[in-house]
C-alpha cells in the first residue's frame, strides 16, 4: 500500500497538536512493512523532525524554510506548485493531507482526512472573518473517501453540523507523546496547581481564576503555574488583577522535559475547557501521577474516564469545590492517581498507527 502525506500543517506549525499527531503517525507508518510512505513537507517550519527519516521514505521532498532569507514569504507559493508536481509523479493508493486546504479534485488516489475538532464551527467568534477553515473543511470532508475523527464527541459534532454519513467515519484516538520519566527536582519549590495551554475563549481559563478568587484557603496555600499558551496577554493581566491573584501566578514555557517536570510535582492539574476535539493534557498529567480536575464537556470524559474529578465549566463554585476536594482528601487523591495510571495506558500512538493503517485498507477494499 502506497500512502502520501503533504506539507500543510508542517508549513503552518513549528510545534502544535496537529503536527504532533502527524509526526507520531508518519514516524510509525515508516516502520510498517505493509505501507510505503511518501512525504511532501515542502518548505517547512515544523521542528518535530520528520525530515530525519528521509532515507526511509519511498519519496520525500522537504526544505527548512529558515535556511532562506525569504523562505517564509515564498514558501507557501512554492509549496502549492511543487505539491501538485510531487503528487502527479507518485502512484499512490492513499492520499492523507495534513490539513483542509487541499485540492482533492486533481488526484486519483483514495482520500482520507482527519478531523481533529469542530472548534471553528462551534466557536466562530474566536476566529477572523477571513478564516476559510469552515468552508475548506466542509469541502474536504465531502470529497474524501473516508474520515478519521479523534473522538466519538468530534464524530457526533461532525455528523450533526456537516451531515456526514456515519458509515464514512471511523474514530481513532490519539496517544500521549509526553511519556518522559522525571528525575530532576521540581522547577517550582512552592506547592502549586497547574494549567497548560491557551487561555482564551472556549479554553475557559477565566473559570479557574474565578475559582481561586473565591477560595482563600487554596489561594493562600498554592501558586498557579500556567505553562505554554504564548506570551501573556493584557486580558490575562487584567483578569488576574481583578481577582487579586497577580502575585500568585507564574507563567512558564519550555521544552517537553520542563512540562513533564511541572506535571510531576503539581498538586493538581485543572482542565476547564468548554470544548476539546480530544484533549491530550489530562493524559500527560496522568502519566506523571498528577490528579486531574476536569470539565465534564465534549470529549474530555471520553478520554479521562474514571480518572478525573469532574466539574461544570460554567460554575467556578463547582470547580472551587472539586479542587478543594482533591487538594485536601488524600483518599480521593490516591484513587485519582491510581485510576490515572491505568487510564493513560489505554491510549498509545502505536495503536493510533495500527488502526489508521487498518482504515486505509478498509477504504481500499471498498473500491
Amino acid at each position: 500500500m502506497r500512502v502520501v502525506y503533504d506539507h500543510q500543517v508542517f508549513e503552518m506549525q513549528r510545534y502544535g497538536g496537529i503536527s504532533r499527531y502527524f509526526y507520531e503517525l508518519i514516524s510509525r507508518m515508516l516502520r510498517r512493512d505493509e505501507a510505503s510512505i511518501a512525504l511532501f513537507m515542502g518548505f517547512y517550519a515544523n521542528r518535530y523532525g520528520l525530515q530525519r527519516f528521509e532515507n526511509s521514505y519511498a519519496k520525500f521532498f522537504g526544505i527548512d524554510r529558515e535556511r532562506f532569507p525569504f523562505g517564509k514569504k515564498i514558501g507557501p507559493f512554492l509549496n502549492k506548485k511543487l505539491r501538485f508536481r510531487f503528487l502527479s509523479e507518485i502512484c499512490a493508493d492513499i492520499y492523507h493531507p495534513t490539513y483542509y486546504f487541499s485540492d482533492f479534485t486533481n488526484t486519483n488516489f483514495k482520500k482520507i482526512i482527519t478531523v481533529h475538532d469542530m472548534i471553528h464551527e462551534l466557536f466562530p467568534t474566536n476566529f477572523s472573518y477571513r478564516d476559510k477553515t469552515v468552508e475548506w473543511k466542509k469541502r474536504c470532508v465531502s470529497l474524501s473517501d473516508g474520515v478519521i475523527c479523534v473522538s466519538e464527541s468530534t464524530k457526533k459534532d461532525l455528523v450533526e453540523i456537516l451531515q456526514v454519513p456515519e458509515n464514512k467515519i471511523t474514530v481513532i484516538y490519539h496517544g500521549n507523546s509526553l511519556r518522559i520519566p522525571v528525575s530532576t527536582p521540581p522547577l517550582v519549590k512552592e506547592p502549586y496547581i497547574l494549567y497548560v495551554g491557551e487561555r482564551h475563549g472556549y479554553k475557559n481559563f477565566k473559570c479557574l481564576v474565578e475559582a481561586l478568587a473565591i477560595s482563600p484557603t487554596i489561594r493562600k496555600q498554592f501558586k498557579l503555574v500556567c505553562f505554554g499558551g504564548g506570551k501573556t496577554k493584557r486580558r490575562d493581566v487584567e483578569l488576574l488583577e481583578k481577582a487579586g491573584l497577580t502575585n500568585q501566578v507564574l507563567f512558564a514555557s519550555g521544552e517537553d522535559e520542563a512540562l513533564a517536570n511541572y506535571y510531576k510535582y503539581a498538586q493538581a492539574f485543572v482542565y476547564p475547557s468548554f470544548y476539546e476535539g480530544f484533549g491530550i493534557p489530562p493524559l500527560e498529567a496522568m502519566y506523571q501521577g498528577c490528579p486531574v480536575v476536569v470539565s465534564d464537556r465534549s470529549s474530555i470524559p471520553e478520554v479521562v474516564g474514571n480518572a478525573g474529578l469532574y466539574f461544570n465549566p460554567q460554575s467556578s463554585e463547582d470547580l472551587a469545590s472539586k479542587l478543594g476536594q482533591v487538594l485536601s482528601d488524600n483518599e480521593s487523591r490516591t484513587r485519582l492517581i491510581e485510576n490515572g495510571f491505568r487510564q493513560e495506558k489505554l491510549f498509545s500512538w502505536d495503536l493510533t498507527a495500527t488502526q489508521t493503517l487498518s482504515f486505509y485498507k478498509t477504504i481500499l477494499s471498498d473500491n
